[in-house]
């Protein structure tokens, strides 16, 4: 990340003749790579500047890779697990009068909280419904609030981590006053031909887990084949060997980060903090951008190129998974300028499906051991 002057005001000078404190202008030319720098009214700006560029690779014998696929199966305790999951997916909540709530009861509660006997305005809810023992909210609620009654009133004291997203709570203690308005317990619906025909189009049981078995091994089979396909990849990586560039690298740490921080809910300057954690993202992030070098070149010397016919293509079928219109995605995506990465994205595709139907693939009772 380049370093820049700050915007509010003037930059500070140093002293003339160096030996103190380096301006931040100066600070931002030497981060810029900026060197030489000549200025003089009347006559052109002239300066020397370095720049971090993409290494220009030529890659050979990259068609007719060898790679061997495993084999892939889905196993009966797979499918049961599977079958569990839509029964879970399946259940129903029911109101039940004079029952206390336990682990997997469906609560139904206003909540305000309270920080030294006075409301706290941003810590009140109506009509909340809390599940026991989901981990909703934070540590001990779920405990606290086990053996409630509907129209009971209880006091649940909750101490914030030092760490929370708020500022405004870290490290305090706020006591919640919960107020339960309905208890539901949950009826799981029974394993059998009629819960097949509701969720699974199938007239029986074992139709349904034979459905199953075969959605389940369909997805290994496409996991196996995207598999191979990097695998291909880090072949002629390992045979191309060469520095990639330090900019590309953090740029794509940068965006792990992000991604990973979203998907769990952590911030990123918590994650970088992490010296281990960093060091797996740095060797992910550098072995990325080698894959990314490497189809590059793949696009360069085959020719390798998307019309607007598939780019189309494309933004309906991303349009069809996300519940958006094509042009309200189209529109989405200019707006946040990403249709040219959409693209990059479909090239990279195609060369990778380039390099994969040249390889030779080997099952696993191909290979054989010599002693």
């Amino acid at each position: 990340m380049q370093a820049s002057p700050d915007r509010g005001g003037p930059a500070r000078r140093g002293p003339p003749h160096g030996g103190g404190r380096v301006s931040e202008a100066e600070s931002a030319r030497r981060a810029s790579g900026l060197s030489a720098v000549s200025f003089q009214l009347g006559e052109p700006l002239r300066y020397r500047a370095v720049v971090e560029v993409k290494p220009l690779l030529e890659i050979t014998d990259y068609q007719g890779v060898t790679v061997s696929r495993k084999k892939v199966e889905a196993t009966d305790q797979e499918v049961e697990d599977h079958l569990k999951a839509l029964q879970e997916q399946a259940a129903e909540y029911v109101p039940m009068e004079g029952w206390p709530a336990f682990r997997e009861d469906r609560v139904i509660v206003d909540a305000q909280g309270f920080f030294h006997g006075k409301p706290v305005k941003d810590l009140q809810v109506e009509n909340f419904p809390l599940e026991l023992g989901a981990g909703q909210l934070l540590p001990g609620v779920d405990e606290r609030l086990a053996g409630v009654q509907k129209g009971e009133v209880r006091d649940v004291p909750v101490s914030f981590p030092p760490d929370d997203p708020r500022k405004d709570l870290r490290g305090k203690e706020i006591l919640f006053r919960f107020t339960v308005k309905e208890i539901k317990k949950k009826k799981v619906p029974p394993l059998d031909d009629t819960f097949a025909k509701a969720v699974g189009e199938c007239e029986t049981l074992v139709e349904l887990r034979d459905k199953i078995r075969q959605e389940l091994l369909n997805k290994k089979e496409r996991e196996e084949e995207q598999r191979l396909k990097w695998e291909v990849v880090e072949k002629i990586a390992a045979a191309h060997p060469f520095d990639v560039p330090e900019g590309m690298v953090r740029r794509e740490m940068e965006g792990i980060l992000h991604e990973f921080s979203r998907t769990v809910g952590a911030r990123p300057e918590r994650l970088e903090g992490d010296v281990s954690f960093r060091l797996k993202v740095e060797e992910s992030a550098r072995k990325r951008v080698k894959h990314t070098l490497i189809l590059e070149a793949v696009v360069r010397q085959e020719g390798i190129a998307v019309d607007p016919e598939e780019v189309e293509a494309e933004v309906e079928r991303l349009a069809s998974v996300t519940g958006q219109t094509p042009d309200e995605l189209k529109a989405h995506l200019d707006r946040e300028g990403r249709m040219e990465a959409l693209g990059a994205s479909l090239v990279e595709r195609k060369a990778l499906n380039f390099l994969f139907a040249r390889a030779k693939v080997l099952d696993n009772h191909d290979l054989i051991t010599l002693p």
